[in-house]
């Protein structure tokens, strides 16, 4: 049997849309949000720096404007009603000052000094934020969803005195304004390698469509090739020529003794037929003569290996072989008989050990089986007579097959003993 050969072309389009593009589609998505977190990172820090520049300004003005006051605060001691008075007014001139919609002022033990909301004054803030910042002594940034639907981000920023930490004042900004920040500094950072990667991704996809089409026409074409080459040659030798190239890639096709049972079919009195026709009718009725023949030989599982100007030459392997053998000979003569012919076949039917192999020069070689048992099969046809089969005994008998007369024996050439034989004549 032929190994079948996958006969699709590669796929380079279904595996550049399968495996490449959704890596870059990955790379895209990763590129994206690794800026947009470089990026709010970034401007994160450079605001809170700013924020805390502006705490610093802040406090300038209050201690300014409330030296009293503010020297009690920072130094941690309690204050009075009095004390809290003038903070609040200078807070209040700051905040106006600086322009903030909103502004707390907190001590160590987290007691709001200052709030924009009057009503939170002496209030103690428990939110997490402020307590992570009184203990890491380190500035941070929190977005919080308001009453009103808006959504601000918190800036806390810690105030030092003398290496201490003292104070906490706490700004608010729209989100909206921080992310236009962020939107203006990320977007060239990711359009432009964004823009240039779905360039490349286009580009790329037009090549290998193009690619694709180009592997298409060749596979076709090579396929198309195959086949014709495969039409002029045994089945044997494709599988032989296969077997060779998926081993080792030799030029040498290998060699093997096998048993096979072996066909012979011969046109009688042809060279007269061809001496009184034309070329195009002796080639139309080889044509003919020829396919019913091979279509018979290769449905009862056999291989022609060569067809010879007017002879066919067919192996049969395998289990079963001789009964193939013999019936697709007993069905090719009643086949012709039907198709009236004018000529008819002899058919000589014979089984035994041959060597299949490559015969000839390595970039010109013939794959076919030679030996004995193949000059016998030929021998036992040019015995047959138009119409005939003649199969040795042996081939017979396994075969079962009825339908055959008496044995006789037949004298071949190159052997010492005849030939018993049976002939039939369907």
């Amino acid at each position: 049997m032929v190994e079948e050969v996958d006969e699709q072309p590669f796929p380079l389009k279904r595996h550049f849309q399968r495996r490449l593009v959704p890596v870059l589609i990955a790379f895209v998505v990763a590129l994206v949000l690794t800026t947009a977190f470089a990026s709010r990172s970034v401007i994160e820090d450079i605001y809170l720096e700013l924020a805390t520049k502006r705490a610093h300004g802040i406090a300038a003005g209050v201690a300014h404007e409330a030296p009293e006051s503010w020297a009690k605060l920072m130094a941690g001691a309690e204050l009075t009603k009095a004390d809290l008075a003038p903070l609040s007014l200078a807070f209040a001139h700051e905040q106006a000052e600086f322009g903030l919609s909103r502004l707390k002022f907190y001590d160590l033990k987290r007691r709001t000094i200052y709030a924009t909301e009057i009503g939170k004054i002496g209030s103690i803030e428990n939110g997490q934020a402020l307590r992570t910042v009184i203990e890491q002594r380190k500035p941070a940034v929190i977005a919080k969803d308001q009453p009103d639907g808006s959504r601000v981000y918190e800036l806390y920023v810690p105030l030092f005195a003398a290496g201490e930490l003292k104070s906490v004042v706490e700004l608010y900004e729209p989100v909206t304004y921080l992310d236009h920040i962020l939107y203006q500094a990320a977007l060239p950072v990711v359009a432009i390698p964004g823009g240039l990667l779905v360039v490349l991704v286009v580009s790329l996809a037009l090549l290998v469509g193009r690619a694709q089409n180009d592997i298409n026409l060749r596979t076709e074409t090579i396929i198309g090739l195959r086949k014709r080459l495969e039409s002029l040659v045994s089945r044997g030798a494709v599988a032989a020529a296969r077997k060779a190239e998926s081993a080792d890639h030799s030029q040498n096709l290998p060699s093997e003794s096998i048993e096979a049972t072996l066909l012979f079919s011969d046109v009688r009195d042809f060279t007269q037929f061809s001496e009184q026709h034309s070329p195009e009718t002796v080639i139309g009725f080889l044509n003919q003569l020829m396919a019913q023949q091979v279509a018979i030989i290769q449905n009862h599982g056999g291989d022609v290996d060569k067809m010879i100007g007017d002879a066919v030459f067919a192996r049969f392997e395998g289990p079963g072989r001789e009964k193939g053998a013999v019936l697709a000979a007993l069905e090719m003569q009643q086949a012709l008989g039907l198709a009236d012919f004018p000529r008819g076949v002899g058919i000589g039917i014979f089984s035994g050990r041959v060597i299949a192999g490559g015969i000839g020069l390595s970039d010109r070689l013939d794959y076919t089986v030679i030996g004995d048992s193949v000059n016998v099969a030929a021998r036992l046809c040019s015995a047959a007579q138009a119409g005939e089969v003649v199969c040795d005994r042996e081939t017979l008998k396994i075969a079962a097959v009825a339908g055959f007369g008496d044995l006789e024996t037949v004298q071949v050439k190159g052997r010492q003993s005849p030939l018993e034989v049976q002939r039939a004549k369907p």
